[in-house]
């Protein structure tokens, strides 16, 4: 399924497979017999239009896969060459939380995403985000409001026109296709869309990776949270072309604004500033909050001292969640 990127089979083909496999164990059962088990536990799905069968959810297959790439070093191999792995964030997530702690996983992982980041952001980013007297993020409510009444001030472009306010207004909202049971493979096309990608994937990784060494863990954490660092630095720098577009692509990830119409570009800069740190801290932590990591987040050590007041942020965040 997963060289040939099919995930629909008709029920001969399956068939063939099912008897081909039991044969090689030399195992005497019907292959037919299992198939229609399988339909009946809801593991299988047989489609009524066309009675090709698939897997009923995506969470099966996605497990089956990463068993696969446990068990197999050449399909492992296959799965994580650098041309594909980014298709396969959930098989990689499983198979990270049944290894616990594939340190040569993590450390591919790591250094591809670094790679990425630096292919998008450079270094005088990273010298930027440093330097919080150019950008201090806010770490309140009453500095939120502060920052987006600054940030409004800011917006000399005209306003949007009622006619394109009410155009983006009537738009229908899009639907996250992570919601249907088909498979999906992303294909990154560009720096902004690996670099999420990616992003996503090492979070995963470092939160299942529990058995490796506490230093291990503390170093990849903290490349972890200074990159998600860069995303909400990236994003505050955009809240003014947000306003009046709208709807906008920050290294991968797509804002749609959906205020009132009647709301002025002044009000509308002021709920974005005062609402994204808490959104953003909610996406992080759907990668990478977990238990496991309380002591690594708790009690930092002296190379993990003088990091961006946001790292701070992402710290009470996950601690209080």
């Amino acid at each position: 399924m997963c060289r040939e990127n099919t995930y629909l089979l008709t029920e001969d083909d399956l068939s063939d497979f099912t008897r081909g496999y039991l044969k090689s164990f030399g195992l005497p059962f019907n292959s037919k017999d299992i198939i229609t088990n399988l339909i009946n536990a809801r593991i299988l799905n047989s489609r009524q239009s066309d009675g090709k069968i698939s897997f009923r959810f995506r969470a099966f297959l996605e497990f089956f896969i990463a068993k696969h790439i446990s068990a197999n070093p050449e399909f492992r191999e296959w799965v994580t060459d650098e041309s594909r792995y980014l298709s396969y964030l959930n098989e990689l997530e499983y198979y990270s939380g049944l290894e616990r702690a594939d340190t040569d996983l993590l450390n591919l992982v790591s250094e591809r995403h670094l790679q990425y980041s630096n292919d998008l952001f450079g270094e005088k980013f990273a010298e930027f985000t440093e330097n919080e007297d150019k950008l201090i993020i806010p770490m309140n409510l009453e500095d939120s409001i502060k920052y987006a009444d600054d940030l409004a001030a800011q917006l000399n472009e005209p306003p949007l026109t009622e006619a394109e306010r009410d155009e983006l207004l009537e738009a229908e909202i899009p639907r996250d296709s992570e919601g249907r049971q088909e498979v999906f493979r992303p294909t990154p096309k560009d720096h902004s869309e690996k670099f999420i990608l990616s992003l996503f994937m090492y979070s995963s990784l470092v939160k299942n990776s529990e058995l490796i060494p506490d230093a291990e863990k503390r170093r990849h954490l903290a490349t972890v949270l200074r990159s998600w660092a860069y995303v909400f630095f990236a994003s505050f720098i955009q809240i003014p072309s947000l306003v009046k577009n709208r709807k906008l692509v920050v290294n991968g990830l797509r804002y749609v604004v959906l205020y009132p119409k009647e709301y002025s570009d002044n009000q509308v800069a002021r709920q974005i500033a005062v609402n994204m740190p808490k959104e953003l801290a909610r996406l992080m932590f759907i990668f990478l909050g977990s238990e496991k990591l309380e002591m690594q987040l708790k009690h930092r050590d002296l190379d993990e001292v003088g990091e961006p007041r946001i790292v701070d942020f992402f710290e009470v965040f996950f601690i209080w969640t």
